[in-house]
């Protein structure tokens, strides 16, 4: 008889250290879960305010010099290409992490010498 309550004692402190570990195991796990979601909130929070400066050329024209030329007929002269030059922009923002290519144009003037 007197196993019989030793081993109903044993099982009973067994099953409720049972019970205390899977009671600590879900309440970690809560809490971790808890923290990764503000870690998340926290970061996307950031991330909204974060935004990249660009610019793209919206208006081009080309840049020409004059050059002569010596011909079978005479000297001529003719406008050669030099240069593209960037006459007006267009700004925008990218938030930062986007997939989105942020250029950093700004207006140019064509090389001296030409027009």
């Amino acid at each position: 008889m007197k196993k019989y309550y030793v081993l109903s004692a044993l099982l009973a402190i067994f099953l409720s250290g049972v019970f205390m570990i899977q009671l600590c195991i879900q309440t970690g796990k809560k809490q971790r879960g808890d923290l990764l979601f503000e870690n998340v909130e926290a970061l996307t929070q950031n991330e909204s305010d974060a935004f990249l400066h660009c610019s793209k050329p919206l208006l081009t024209a080309n840049c020409y010099r004059k050059v002569k030329r010596e011909t079978s007929t005479g000297t001529i002269t003719v406008s050669e290409w030099v240069a593209l030059r960037i006459v007006e922009i267009q700004e925008y923002t990218v938030p930062v992490g986007a997939p989105i290519l942020c250029e950093h144009a700004k207006i140019t003037d064509c090389p001296s010498g030409s027009y």
